[in-house]
């Protein structure tokens, strides 16, 4: 008994060495067995998690669905502002009122304020809104809900996450859509930039534009002579004599010449020296004309498409000659280089469908001297389809005759503009009756969304 006794003892008290092996792995195993604590961070991380994708999930799409709702709550009160321009009062209210049309301030609050109306001027080429500049011919709507408004996004879930509500807004800007300058004339300040003969000139469609800002003549002209198109501004002044409709605005601001980084085109040496057709028909192909060309033919003179370069002389047509060139790019480059299409007969010309002067049909070396004159004639017998960029030099129109030219449109871009003779000369604009590209640019701006 008493062995047994010790055997229990030593077995009950046990041995430090066995008790550090039998311990330990008796506490690893309960461990194990108990998952309560683990269980209660799995559910706090989860949960988190949970709310997460919550928020993510219904206050995302909640956000998504407000924002959609303000930006086209921007466009259309964009959109019902420009109508009214240049007059900022009713485009103003217009704006108000399709604002609140289409987010009731009941449901949504005051989501746009008169401030967030803003007038200016939108620059197609840089895709930039100049705020206050004037005569204003874009409007850039701003509609928000924000705490600073008292018309937040409350948020479901997100708030548990530190994020109670949310600001959300959108932003239009709309054009008011004004015709294209068909004519535009860019020297910066002498008189006479646009100088009127006797006769009556139409732009059909489309702006008469005066960089000059010339004090008293930046336009001027004779009691007879006309001019109507459907606006003429300049940025000097004009003299009254002529016949203007509507009234000259002036004191608008310079355009840019809309063709500045056109680039000139490459050629190699002279293909034909002094070309002269006297007689008969003739066909001529691309090339370079040194010397250039010169038609006193009564016959027809056929220009087969392409690029022909006129240099150190004259595009000269004189007698009946008839002159006829689709697909035709003329590049006026050296001394005296110049056109002269003032006589002849009819004359029909359109610019290039495609390639690096798509829609070039004459263009000016920009190194020409300036006060050299390019001579077209003004009349129902001649089709210039295309763009006329003589960005240093003058273009003389002459023609005695009357009559609406048959060109779907024609654009004009010279230092100057003079305008002789007696009869009436009509520019048409009226893009969509042509297959002829407009060059980057050019061309009307049409009413509606540009951001």
């Amino acid at each position: 008994m008493l062995r047994a006794a010790r055997a229990a003892s030593h077995y009950g008290t046990g041995s430090p060495g066995r008790l550090s092996v039998f311990r330990p792995c008796l506490s690893i195993n309960l461990m194990l067995r108990d998952q309560r604590g683990g269980i209660a961070a799995l559910f706090g991380l989860s949960s988190a998690v949970l709310f997460t994708i919550a928020a993510l999930v219904i206050d995302g799409g909640q956000l998504y669905v407000t924002k959609t709702k303000l930006q086209g709550t921007a466009d259309a009160a964009a959109l019902a502002a420009a109508v009214d321009l240049p007059n900022e009062g009713p485009a103003q209210a217009a704006a108000l009122i399709y604002a609140m049309n289409n987010m009731a301030p009941g449901e949504h609050g005051p989501v746009l304020h008169p401030a967030d109306v803003t007038f200016g001027i939108w620059d197609q080429r840089d895709k930039s809104f100049t705020t206050g500049a004037t005569p204003p011919d874009a409007v850039r709507v701003t509609v928000r809900r924000s705490a600073s408004r008292g018309n937040p996004v409350e948020t479901h879930f997100a708030h548990l996450l530190g994020f109670p509500e949310v600001d959300v807004e959108a932003s239009a800007i709309a054009t008011s859509g004004n015709p294209a300058v068909c004519i535009l004339a860019l020297e910066p300040h002498d008189q006479k930039a646009i100088h009127l003969g006797n006769g009556t000139i139409t732009a059909n469609g489309c702006i008469v534009h005066v960089n000059s800002d010339n004090a008293s003549q930046a336009i001027s002209g004779n009691p007879n002579g006309g001019l109507s198109a459907d606006a003429i501004c300049v940025a000097g002044s004009y003299n009254g004599s002529p016949d203007y409709t509507p009234a000259p605005e002036i004191g608008c601001p310079p355009l840019n010449d809309p063709l500045t980084n056109l680039a000139a085109p490459a050629f190699g040496a002279c293909d034909h020296t002094g070309y002269s057709i006297n007689s008969g028909d003739d066909t001529l192909d691309p090339g370079v004309y040194c010397g250039g060309i010169d038609a006193t033919t009564n016959g027809t003179v056929t220009f087969n498409p392409g690029l022909y370069v006129i240099k150190d002389g004259m595009l000269n047509v004189g007698g009946g000659a008839d002159l006829v060139g689709s697909g035709v790019s003329f590049y006026l480059t050296g001394a005296n280089a110049r056109v002269d299409l003032s006589g002849g007969g009819h004359m029909t010309f359109s610019a290039p469908l495609t390639g690096p002067l798509a829609g070039i049909l004459f263009f000016g070396d920009r190194n020409l001297a300036a006060g050299l004159e390019h001579s077209f004639k003004g009349s129902s017998s001649v089709h210039y389809e295309g763009t006329i960029y003589f960005p240093t030099t003058d273009v003389l129109f002459t023609g005695n005759g009357s009559g609406t030219s048959p060109s779907p449109y024609s654009f004009f871009i010279a230092r100057r503009f003079e305008f002789t003779g007696n009869g009436e000369i009509s520019i048409n604009a009226n893009y969509e009756a042509s297959i002829v590209p407009i060059p980057p640019g050019v061309g009307p701006e049409r009413r509606g969304l540009v951001k």
